[in-house]
């Protein structure tokens, strides 16, 4: 709560002692380590004449005060020791060196890629957890979206940072889109209010502010991921300006990193180099930058559909997007809100409820035991599909997974479902081919490159090498019809495909019946299968 001193200032009220707050590793430490050596050769004058740190210079020098604004953001990490810079810049090394030595290297996509791919195989790992995967709904008809907006609804707090119990928060925001080639990123940011703070006690909820973030007559395209938006709760301890100054310099310094990387998803490297110039805000200080202070995330089309046609929950605030936010050791939680249609809309769910290979030719050459793999697709006016691995050496599985979309109410929705092994890769194979109809082949798979003389069996060169060979994926038959045909159309009868009439609550195709669960057991033979699953709409 702010209090009024003898002569009329108003002041912020004294902060609760500090709990102290356990200090994170950099999520990138490379990534962590170039800013923070970017940002201290700004600071102490020392950028050279390459054409990285004119960048930096020309980003940073926009700032009317822009090198004390730098001093205050690296003095913290020149204050600490080689041991405390080790804790959080891990795989950096010559952390005994000075800042703006700490890395000068140029920005090493073929290390970033090996480092981003350690983390993928963690998360596939975890996948195998997953119960229930949400497809991207199908779009409304673009008349009734003729304008994509983000709004801010409100905040609660739910534990204040101040002695009195009433804080005195600051909501900041930035929306960053892709841009032209003069202005690669174009963005927009709010401090709400725009001067002051808000008076918010403990348990409280406020509207205050609420209002439009961003909106655009069209998405960002091309190769773009989507939209990236920054939130963030300043909460006043009598340095609100200065925080503010903080964040606008280091949200420049991450536009000008971003430069550094041709990769044409703009985005999702503009995101990652928030991610790392952000985080060195919570590295120096997490006492007032706690790590869930700022969030940074990507609304790609795909999930901005996802709210534009999600329900809207009504409390504390109209929204469809809560985010958690802990400045200073408080806990707030921020509301935002994505218009939405006025069309109804209906979910179909897809059920996976047991799989069993009967077949003698089940998991073909290894050791007859399963390594089941699915693709679950449910197509309205555009596809969308899931796959999923289940784990190995498994002839019966009983997985319980649902797949879910929603779609506009009354419609026919096309369901298939295909049920596959996975056996090991091929020691060499063909990727790509001349042409559809040529025996030349232009790029192949191997576990290594193979040696390769030009002559007439390959077309006088040699294919280029594509990396390793994927697992080989073998049909599992779920369809209850006989197999007809020549056999490079089997998978179409293996697998299963339904039409769903969402006005009736009937299929009709592989599957013919009311909504509900249809156990369907493949033609006799050696890749037979069984599969139950269910089909429901609500």
């Amino acid at each position: 709560m702010a209090a009024l001193c003898a002569y009329g200032e108003v002041q912020a009220a004294p902060a609760r002692p500090p709990v102290p707050a356990a200090r994170l590793a950099a999520r990138d430490p490379v990534g962590a380590a170039k800013s923070l050596a970017a940002l201290a050769r700004f600071a102490n004058g020392t950028l050279g004449d390459s054409s990285y740190d004119r960048r930096v210079a020309a980003a940073l020098a926009r700032f009317g005060h822009g090198k004390a604004i730098a001093r205050r953001l690296v003095a913290p990490y020149e204050a600490m020791s080689v041991a405390d810079r080790a804790v959080l810049f891990t795989e950096v090394a010559g952390l005994n060196v000075g800042l703006d030595a700490l890395t000068t290297r140029p920005f090493d996509r073929p290390a970033f890629d090996r480092w981003r791919s350690g983390l993928a195989e963690a998360a596939a790992a975890r996948s195998l957890l997953v119960t229930k995967t949400v497809l991207a709904p199908d779009p409304v008809d673009p008349r009734e979206k003729s304008q994509y907006e983000l709004l801010y609804r409100g905040m609660k707090v739910s534990k204040g940072a101040d002695a009195d119990g009433t804080d005195e928060p600051v909501v900041f925001t930035a929306v960053f889109w892709p841009g032209g080639p003069a202005d690669p990123y174009r963005s927009t940011t709010r401090s709400l209010p725009e001067t002051g703070t808000l008076g918010v006690a403990n348990g409280a909820s406020s509207g205050a502010s609420a209002g439009e973030l961003w909106s655009s007559g069209y998405w960002p395209g091309a190769w773009n991921s989507g939209i990236v938006f920054v939130s963030a709760v300043i909460e006043d301890n009598g340095d609100l300006e200065a925080r503010k100054e903080e964040l606008a310099l280091l949200l420049a310094l991450a536009e000008s990193e971003a430069s550094e990387d041709n990769n044409p998803d703009r985005m999702a490297v503009l995101r990652r180099e928030l991610d790392d110039a952000l985080d060195l805000l919570h590295l120096a200080d997490p006492q007032h930058w706690d790590a869930r202070a700022i969030q940074v995330r990507t609304i790609s089309a795909a999930e901005y559909d996802a709210l534009y046609v999600a329900p809207t929950q009504p409390s504390p605030f109209p929204h469809k997007l809560a985010l958690s936010h802990s400045p200073r050791g408080g806990d707030y939680t921020l509301y935002f809100d994505v218009p939405s249609p006025r069309v109804p809309l209906k979910t179909v769910v897809v059920t996976i409820k047991q799989i069993e290979a009967l077949g003698a030719e089940r998991d073909r050459a290894e050791n007859r035991q399963a390594d089941f793999g699915i693709d679950v697709s449910i197509d309205a006016t555009t596809p969308a599909s899931s796959s999923r691995l289940f784990p190995r050496n498994k002839n019966l599985y009983k997985p319980g997974w649902t797949v879910e979309r929603q779609v506009q109410a009354g419609s026919n929705v096309a369901i298939s479902v295909r049920l596959w092994d996975r056996d090991p890769p091929a020691e060499y194979a063909c990727t790509a081919l001349a042409a559809w109809n040529s025996p030349l082949c232009t790029t192949y798979c191997a576990a290594a490159p193979v040696s390769c003389t030009p002559g007439l069996q390959n077309g006088n060169h040699c294919p280029t090498f594509g990396g390793a060979c994927p697992d080989i994926q073998f049909d599992y038959d779920i369809n209850v019809l006989p197999e007809s045909g020549p056999a490079w159309t089997s998978y179409l009868q293996r697998s299963v495909g339904a039409v769903f009439d969402l006005g009736s609550n009937t299929l009709s195709g592989d599957i013919n019946g009311p909504a509900g669960t249809y156990t369907l057991t493949g033609t006799p033979g050696g890749g037979q299968a069984r599969i139950v699953l269910e089909v429901s709409q609500k």
